[in-house]
């Protein structure tokens, strides 16, 4: 299958054929489809600071595997890349869109949910993909687009790839305007920083009408921030915009928050960019008990740059 021939959108009822195809192929997509399900009409709702970021927690029983992923290994190429056609299970297919393959993601955390990889072996890194990143907004215009940089979250660090869930699990991103203060004007796009008092962690939201302002302003905001290696610590999501497109950078200092083993008091939660929009699919029954306002503010608190952290970075974008 292939997308329209000008690759400016997918639709929904592709995506759905696409997927209708794929469960009748693979029923273990299916079954976790299933579970998901099952577990999110359990999931345990909270309020962080209050009333500002809402989250929540459930437990689909496939997630084990991405929680406790080791990345270095996969870093260090000794084991098989799973995004690589060759090593994908025969009943995985894929669409085919520019240098990349759709596929659908066999682990969901939404209904639809896609991992969209690299055709090439090539390396997690974001700066040559960030086109790429606002060109699938348009293409998947009801999703939500996300990159997962090495150290913060991919379970597949060593293979380039981006990530679309249904957009409304980004919600705590999407509808909350009234806690961002504009930084830096592009023409008429912006860079806007998260109101410290508002928001549980910092991040960076690039409000973009059109792409040859996106990039230098993106560009500006990564190289303001700590340096890494090969890249700065980051999780990105993106989605379109009635008129754009909107990016939103979250700094990370650490791949892992100090509670994460399986001690009596530790949790299997390593925080990806859903963690970070508040969503959080436990890897255990017992972590979902352990979750709430005051631990989850102190993962965030442990992988994210603190406000004090930040100020020089926004001084530098101002």
């Amino acid at each position: 299958m292939s997308t329209p021939p000008n690759n400016d959108r997918l639709g929904h009822e592709a995506l759905e054929y696409f997927f209708a195809g794929q469960i009748k192929l693979w029923p273990m997509l299916g079954e976790n489809i299933d579970k998901l399900v099952k577990a999110t009409e359990d999931e345990k709702v909270f309020f962080i600071d209050s009333t500002v970021w809402e989250g929540s927690a459930c437990f689909p029983s496939f997630r084990k595997a991405s929680a406790t992923a080791d990345i270095d290994k996969a870093l260090a190429g000794e084991r098989p890349c799973f995004l690589c056609e060759n090593a994908r299970p025969k009943e995985q297919k894929h669409i085919i869109w520019e240098g990349y393959d759709i596929l659908a993601n066999p682990y969901p955390l939404s209904v639809l949910h896609l991992t969209i990889a690299a055709r090439e072996h090539t390396p997690q890194l974001i700066a040559p993909h960030i086109h790429d990143m606002a060109r699938l907004t348009r293409l998947l215009p009801d999703h939500a687009i996300f990159y997962n940089g090495p150290r913060c979250g991919a379970s597949a660090p060593d293979h380039m790839h981006f990530q679309a869930v249904d957009k409304r699990l980004m919600y705590n991103f999407t509808s909350r305007r009234d806690m961002l203060m504009p930084l830096r004007p592009e023409g008429k796009s912006t860079a806007m920083m998260a109101v410290r008092e508002l928001a549980p962690f910092p991040y960076i939201h690039i409000l973009a009408t059109k792409d040859s302002e996106l990039l230098p302003l993106f560009g500006r905001v990564m190289a303001a921030l700590p340096a890494g290696n090969p890249e700065p610590m980051v999780n990105i999501l993106a989605w379109k915009e009635k008129k754009g497109t909107s990016v939103v950078i979250i700094p990370r200092k650490a791949h892992r928050p100090a509670c994460y083993g399986t001690g009596e008091d530790g949790m299997l939660i390593s925080p990806a960019t859903l963690e970070m929009a508040g969503f959080f699919t436990c890897a255990r029954p017992e972590d979902v008990d352990k979750l709430n306002a005051e631990t989850v503010q102190q993962i965030y608190d442990d992988v994210c740059l603190s406000g004090d952290n930040m100020d020089p970075i926004y001084e530098k974008l101002k």
